[in-house]
């Protein structure tokens, strides 16, 4: 299951990795590290979240910032990621992109 993720994300130049509404640390957590993986592994990464990061999170955005979707940004991204969630963000246009879902609790 790995393998064929691997393969289908690292194909695109620039991820956009957005995690659930009203985010929790696992869910902070999870899109830091994600975004950081695959940085690592050569992709452009921009992570989002349609609401502020709650001020006890923060700390984890200072490994890898998170930033609330502006039509500027996301436009920038070939794909996007959704982390800790089962359903598409509500600041990206449908039919619009290539949406891979990874929640952890499937």
């Amino acid at each position: 299951m790995f393998e064929a993720f691997r393969k289908e994300i690292l194909q695109y130049e620039s991820v956009g990795i957005f995690s659930h509404l009203r985010p929790d640390g696992d869910c902070i957590g999870a899109q830091v590290a994600m975004a950081l993986w695959l940085e690592k592994n050569g992709v452009r990464v921009l992570a989002f979240n349609d609401h502020e990061i709650p001020p006890t999170l923060t700390w984890l955005t200072e490994f890898f910032p998170v930033e609330l979707p502006e039509e500027e940004l996301t436009a920038q991204c070939d794909a996007f990621l959704v982390v800790d969630g089962n359903a598409p963000p509500i600041s990206v246009e449908a039919g619009k992109v290539y949406l891979i879902e990874v929640d952890w609790d499937i």
